[in-house]
């Protein structure tokens, strides 16, 4: 509920102030609808760690056929960088055009989360470095992608049977949600 609160107060102010962005931009439990907690089969091994760092120790391993629980998500960030090269969209005009924004994580309606001088924004931006070629598009292509974000996506796990806790690194259909309308 504290994450629907803040995003619902972050959605009505385009912009938050007084914020700061580190190496990796963490978002927790606001992760995609697809990443709905519940049971999930684990499809391919998969490595299970003790904090959501592929850097943190190794704390078990996940075998095929098998089945966790999901308890949390997160979405790390290392946030994409852009230049000002035109008129910002509308909700970020005061952007300071000689300084560098940093692209975050997606919204509804093709808005995107940026950041710059201590203060966070919803706009609607590039965020790859060729989604404005050959396109014409005031709404994204006023800023000039240097760099891509990356992503990526952890859960937090309870095996089941075993009752260890854990975190893992989601991706290439190594574990996947149950669909709602399967049971």
């Amino acid at each position: 509920m504290r994450n629907i609160s803040w995003l619902a107060a972050l959605l009505a102010c385009p912009a938050v102030h007084g914020a700061t962005l580190g190496d990796v931009y963490v978002e927790k439990d606001d992760c995609a609808s697809e990443l709905l907690f519940g049971d999930w089969p684990v499809k391919k091994r998969t490595v299970v760690h003790g904090a959501p760092s592929v850097d943190s120790k190794q704390v078990g391993t996940l075998e095929p056929d098998t089945t966790v629980s999901t308890l949390a998500c997160e979405v790390h960030v290392i946030p994409g960088q852009a230049r000002i090269v035109g008129q910002p969209y509308n909700t970020t005009r005061d952007l300071d055009p000689k300084e560098v924004v940093y692209i975050l994580d997606s919204f509804e309606g093709g808005r995107t989360r940026v950041f710059q001088n201590g203060i966070f924004y919803i706009t609607k931006i590039a965020t790859s470095t060729t989604q404005c070629e050959g396109k014409d598009d005031p709404y994204r292509c006023w800023a000039k992608v240097l760099k891509e974000p990356e992503f990526s996506s952890w859960i937090k796990i309870k095996t089941t049977g075993t009752g260890g806790y854990g975190w893992v690194l989601i991706g290439n259909g190594n574990i996947l949600p149950t669909p709602r309308n399967s049971h």
